[in-house]
């Protein structure tokens, strides 16, 4: 048998087809070869009882009696080590590649990102020469350094002074009488103090412990002996005390847990999807995607990583969300602005129109608040870098996608910062969160009134349920949503249930074109062949000019596909010029009968239209067919959708669907973290492990018990008997405000009623005649015999009086570790080149993973998994063999050949040679 072999291969989808084209030209070659028989005149060739003159008028007969068919024949395959597997062999052939491969998971406690050397993810060899690390827990004091010793970083926040208490002459004074330096007391007690004995004047003063003391005085000691006590649960501690974060009992179940504890996907590398779809279905979910896989491993998921998402996934939750960003993505972005396509994406000018104080008064912020300076790459987010970066990558990303993107590794980036220490009572976190959502709120909301109570949802601030990167998955990746914890999700509510009241009110005319669908269409979704008639065109008009209208205001503007701006009412004439154009798909969308024609303008509109039309019956079903949709999984709900309507015959799809053609992408920033697996965030904080994150939140509440304790309360003991007032969370007064109320109550209890008039010598000591005071107070003078006291400030500016300074010491250290103290795990190797607390890149508490393999004698390194195993498959040529064969049979008399050289063997077989002369055919 002569064959032709032809091969193709195609790259982007891994498929080698052979085409073999069999007895093409067999014909020629036999017949020619049979032209070389010697003629003899007196020979006649009997075929099938005709005479003729030779042999080639007998093949010619008997070709032009038999009947040509062509029969194909096609095999799919995969090779591997020579050896061939058919396709339901795929997944072993697989294993064997990742079996010979050795593929195995590694660990490092380095960021396996500092070791990238190729797009596809690779790793140097360098990654193998860290094993000897180890995690250290450091301590910053409060000079910034490091420390290792928590008792040495203690030392840098001990602050107190040595005070000298006199006598406060001034009766309608409660302030205790202090100064700093022998000398000024010398001189108020011989100057004032002298002068009001020597008038005769006679001292107001409590007896307490022998002591002659003023009421200042005593409330000062009051303060000094109280303490603030917290209980959560059955836990009591005070920040004057060791407190033992291990006794908090803190489940997940509890209220605390919930307001402060989310599920988070640590930050990493960062791809565009750009989209433009000419299909017949649509695109809806992440554009946006975050993962730790090479740019090679990303590009080959876009064309082969489609799966058949399953139908109870596509909820009414994810369709919610997915509705309300194809409205703000897509039917808002036509009341936009053009963008010109030379204009460059800016902080400055996108984000805060050209308003450079205001760009600058939020540098100042995030600075302060989480400590990421943007007018530097050193904390991992210049914003000039970034506007450069934008200006190269995802060039049809539109300015406000942009914006986001922005905010989106802002936040990633102070997430992956130890915050422990920002996020004290002052809630800069909550600061830095809040100051996000008003900058984005004033850079994403639209004048459209209906969107206002979702938009006020979102952007609410004060608010750590919903942080910025889970408002900017609203927009960026709305899939994400139906992976996330319940708390989360519940913390949309009010948002979904908004969502969907503005969905129905704004969709539900295109109820009424059910019945249409079914005119025209079969239950299989097949055409019926009947013709759409001008009364059902004006009925598909005037339901879609409905929708227009419950979508845009009277005096917005809307861009159509000429480039021009229309006034809705400008739009809906222009559509109702077109209705002779329009007819339903049998998803009922509204299509155009011609697509060649040029009269309408709305095309594009009308596209937008039907893609927010499919989602909302996603979630409403509403369609009287069934939608299929197919999901690009990159993980953690991070998936883009395209849905469409399928036709199937015995689990056979008629019209399967080459989605990926429709797709372009663009790699944006790198990762700064590198965590493989799903953390959780706490305040600000991230942490690969969720007992790390419950005992972070410990720590959190002893550093900060006011906003996380069950009880709070002042607290003292006086003449062995307890008091205490319940400390409030109150604008209305201050924790030094509310002391003082509960001190005040002390004294007027228990020592009001001992005020005496006595003369005093000013250190305390009473007496019956004003000679024996001056004397008193001049031998004191002299011996330098002044009360002293040990003093320091808590951190609400309360001073606090010790008679030692071993006991001011113990109380202040206690109160500095629960308090000041600011903690993050490094790796040990780091701190021979960096001893700034801030320049230490904080790990998250787990190790990195990475991934090695065998290839050949080598071995090579990957950041991911997906990373490994797509190098074994371009490494092995891993592709989809189609071999196809095509023979041409011949049938004569009913009889069937195989192939032309069959069937001319067989006809001069049967081809008798006889002498003489005879009639010829």
């Amino acid at each position: 048998m002569y064959k032709i072999k032809i091969s193709d291969t195609n790259s982007r989808i891994k498929i080698k087809k052979n085409i073999i084209f069999a007895s093409l030209i067999t014909t020629s070659l036999l017949a020619g070869t049979l032209l070389l028989i010697p003629k003899n005149l007196n020979q006649i060739y009997n075929f099938d009882n005709i005479n003729f003159n030779n042999q080639s008028e007998v093949i010619d007969y008997a070709l032009s009696q038999g009947s040509r068919s062509q029969v194909e024949e096609t095999s799919y395959y995969y090779k591997y080590k020579n050896k061939v597997y058919s396709m339901q062999e795929r997944d072993e052939v697989i294993d064997k590649m990742i079996n010979d491969a050795l593929i195995k998971e590694e660990s490092t406690f380095k960021n396996v990102n500092e070791f990238i050397i190729s797009n596809s993810g690779e790793l140097s060899s360098n990654v193998k020469k860290i094993s000897n690390d180890k995690l250290e827990k450091v301590y910053k004091g409060r000079n910034g350094f490091s420390y290792l010793d928590l008792d040495e970083a203690v030392k840098t926040f001990q602050d107190y002074d040595e005070v000298i208490l006199v006598e406060n002459l001034n009766k309608n004074s409660e302030i205790p009488l202090e100064f700093y330096n022998e000398n000024e007391a010398v001189q108020y007690l011989e100057n004032l103090k002298k002068e009001s004995l020597e008038k005769g004047e006679k001292s107001e003063c409590y007896l307490v412990s022998g002591a002659c003391q003023d009421e200042g005085a005593i409330k000062q000691w009051l303060k000094s002996n109280s303490t603030y006590k917290f209980r959560y649960k059955d836990y009591e501690w005070s920040n004057f005390a060791p407190a033992e974060a291990s006794r908090i009992n803190l489940t997940s179940e509890d209220k605390v847990y919930k307001d402060n504890i989310f599920e988070f996907e640590a930050n990493k590398d960062a791809y565009w999807i750009d989209i433009n779809n000419t299909g017949r279905g649509s695109f809806s979910g992440s554009q946006f995607i975050e993962t730790n896989i090479g740019k090679e491993t990303f590009y080959d998921k876009i064309q082969r990583g489609w799966t058949l998402k399953e139908e109870s996934k596509v909820n009414l939750f994810l369709s919610s969300l997915l509705l309300f960003s194809e409205m703000s993505n897509g039917l808002d972005s036509l009341t936009r602005e053009n963008e010109p396509e030379s204009e460059n994406w800016t902080l400055e000018k996108d984000v805060f129109l050209n308003n450079k104080e205001l760009k600058n008064e939020f540098i100042k912020k995030v600075k302060e608040l989480a400590r990421i300076d943007l007018n530097s790459s050193q904390d991992g987010l210049s914003y000039e870098d970034f506007e450069i970066q934008m200006q190269t990558k995802a060039k049809n990303m539109d300015l406000r996608t942009k914006t986001l993107v922005f905010f989106r590794k802002l936040s990633n980036l102070s997430l992956m910062k130890n915050n422990l220490g920002s996020d004290d009572k002052n809630g800069n976190i909550q600061k830095f969160d809040d100051l996000c959502k008003i900058t984005l709120k004033e850079v994403i909301t639209t004048d459209d009134e209906k969107l206002n109570g979702v938009y006020d949802e979102l952007f609410a601030i004060g608010n750590p349920k919903i942080f910025t990167g889970d408002v900017i998955d609203v927009f960026l990746n709305p899939a994400s949503f139906q992976y996330k914890k319940d708390d989360t999700r519940l913390a949309f509510a009010n948002v979904i249930k908004k969502i969907n009241q503005i969905g129905d009110a704004i969709m539900d005319p295109l109820g009424e074109l059910n019945d249409l669908v079914g005119d025209y269409f079969t239950k299989d979704g097949k055409s019926n062949g009947k013709e759409i008639t001008v009364e059902d065109q004006k009925t598909i008009i005037k339901q879609q000019n409905l929708v227009i209208e419950n979508k845009f205001k009277a005096d917005e503007k809307i861009k159509l596909d000429d480039g021009k701006f229309y006034s809705r009412d400008e739009v809906i004439n222009q559509n109702n010029l077109r209705y002779q154009e329009v007819t339903i798909s049998n998803e009922r969308k509204i299509i155009n009968k011609d697509t060649r024609s040029s009269v309408s303008k709305l095309s594009g509109l009308t596209s937008k239209l039907n893609t927010v039309q499919q989602i909302w019956e996603m979630g409403n079903l509403l369609s009287p067919y069934t939608y299929k949709t197919m999901a690009l999984d990159f993980g953690d709900g991070q998936e883009l959708l395209y849905t469409y309507l399928s036709f199937g015959i015995l689990g056979w799809e008629l019209n399967p669907q080459d989605q990926a053609k429709y797709l372009t992408t663009s790699f944006l920033y790198d990762g700064i973290g590198n965590e493989n697996d799903k953390g959780f965030r706490v305040r600000g904080s991230y942490f690969d492990d969720e007992e790390d994150a419950i005992n972070y939140l410990k720590t959190l509440m002893i550093r900060d018990p006011h906003e996380y304790a069950e009880i709070q309360q002042f607290h003292t003991n006086i003449m062995d008997t307890n008091e205490s007032a319940e400390i409030e969370n109150s604008n209305q007064f201050t924790i030094e405000e509310q002391l003082d109320i509960f001190i005040d109550k002390i004294f007027k209890k228990y020592y009001a009623n001992m005020k005496e008039n006595y003369y005093t010598d000013g250190f305390g000591n009473k007496f019956n005649n004003q000679v024996d005071a001056l004397i008193s107070m001049r031998e004191n003078i002299t011996s330098r015999n002044f009360v002293k006291k040990y003093q320091w400030k808590d951190n609400n500016y309360i001073k606090r009086n010790y008679d030692t300074f071993e006991e001011m010491m113990e109380v202040q250290n206690n109160y500095i570790k629960n308090t000041y103290i600011e903690e993050k795990v490094v790796i040990s190797s780091d701190l021979f080149s960096e001893t700034n607390y801030e320049k230490l890149n904080e790990q998250s508490g787990g190790l990195h993973k990475f991934y090695s393999l065998i290839d050949g004698s080598q071995q090579r390194y990957f950041k991911t998994y997906d990373d490994a195993f797509h190098f074994v498959l371009r490494k092995n040529n891993f592709e989809l063999n189609i071999e196809q064969i095509i023979n041409y049979q011949i049938t004569y008399r009913g009889e069937i050949f195989t192939s032309e050289e069959e069937f001319m063997n067989w006809v001069i077989k049967n081809t008798k040679i006889i002498s003489g002369k005879a009639m010829v055919h």
